[in-house]
């Protein structure tokens, strides 16, 4: 008669879980349908602390999180208050990689808002229990260099070493399908973070040779654009570390392509600085750009393409104030 009782418990416990998830699965569908329907960011975070204080530890906690934070810390600028929603928030998830996710969303927060000795507590606690993830361990990096903690920020590079390579990415990615060019390219974008944020943290504990040494090395992996910049930070923090070891012209060099073709008004301002102190004033430096605009610039090769009157064009026809441009579309 036990045996029946416990089984017939252990159903109904089964039962109870599955209608659980149902209601939760349906609770989200539907916040997340009121969610995209919302007009502001304020109505959008409103939809998601009201499906978090109904439901607070689901699989879709971490990611109504971390969209409330978007919200709060980049649209409307209010990082304390994203920070201090988080830790509302973390007191009631009992799931511990589910609080652990949560918990990796204030890394940043607290290096934006200047929090050093919370980041490096926090940061510890993360790194305790088991081995980082690739992206845990970039997690830590990040925040600790945005922070200035140069020495937590090597840390956090160093944990993520083991994880940039083709082999990593193959056994993280067995059986997903994923291709092996899709691989090999994150693979080499994982080795180019890494060697970046090693060397920018070398740089700022005044190891500039060892800085530049992995800065050269991660440009090998790193997938340079059309016009010369890099796909990331690489050449922008390349350049300045030049730039604090007193090698000028090769500063410039390396931070023209960012400063002109890479949106960057960091890259813009160290170019600046590195010209300022290889001429001995700003004068001429915005001359100088535009020479450097036209010394970097690609030729393109020349094509004729009808418009949707049937008109053809020329592209090396086209004059000052005219302008060419292109859509691509699947014929439906």
């Amino acid at each position: 008669m036990r045996r029946w009782t416990v089984a017939l418990g252990v159903v109904a416990a089964l039962l109870w879980g599955c209608q659980r998830a149902a209601r939760v699965e349906q609770a989200w569908e539907a916040a997340d349908a009121a969610y995209e329907a919302a007009a502001t960011g304020e109505e959008k975070v409103a939809v998601l602390e009201k499906f978090l204080d109904r439901y607070p530890d689901t699989p879709h906690t971490a990611d109504a999180v971390e969209s409330v934070v978007y919200h709060l810390a980049e649209e409307a600028e209010r990082p304390a208050e994203a920070d201090a929603f988080i830790v509302a928030r973390l007191a009631r998830i009992r799931n511990p990689e589910r609080r652990r996710e949560v918990a990796f969303q204030r890394l940043a927060l607290l290096a934006r808002l200047e929090r050093r000795d919370e980041l490096r507590k926090l940061a510890e606690e993360l790194s305790l229990g088991r081995a980082l993830t690739y992206r845990e361990a970039m997690a830590i990096g990040d925040a600790a260099s945005r922070a200035g903690e140069w020495e937590l920020a090597l840390r956090g590079y160093t944990d993520a070493q083991p994880y940039a390579s083709e082999d990593a990415v193959r056994a993280e990615n067995a059986g997903t399908g994923m291709s092996d060019e899709r691989m090999i390219r994150t693979a080499q974008r994982r080795i180019s973070a890494v060697l970046t944020g090693l060397g920018w943290a070398e740089a700022n504990l005044g190891r500039l040779d060892q800085a530049l040494q992995h800065f050269a090395l991660a440009r090998r992996f790193d997938h340079g654009r059309f016009l010369g910049n890099t796909n990331s930070k690489l050449g922008t923090l390349q350049g300045r570390t030049l730039l604090l070891a007193g090698r000028l012209e090769q500063a410039m060099q390396v931070l023209a392509p960012e400063a002109l073709f890479g949106d960057s008004e960091e890259a813009v301002q160290a170019l600046r600085e590195a010209y300022v102190s290889s001429r001995g004033s700003a004068e001429g430096f915005d001359a100088f750009l535009e020479a450097e605009r036209q010394r970097l610039a690609r030729p393109a090769v020349d094509f004729t393409l009808p418009d949707y009157q049937g008109v053809p064009h020329t592209f090396s026809a086209l004059r000052n104030g005219e302008v060419a441009l292109l859509t691509f579309w699947f014929p439906t």
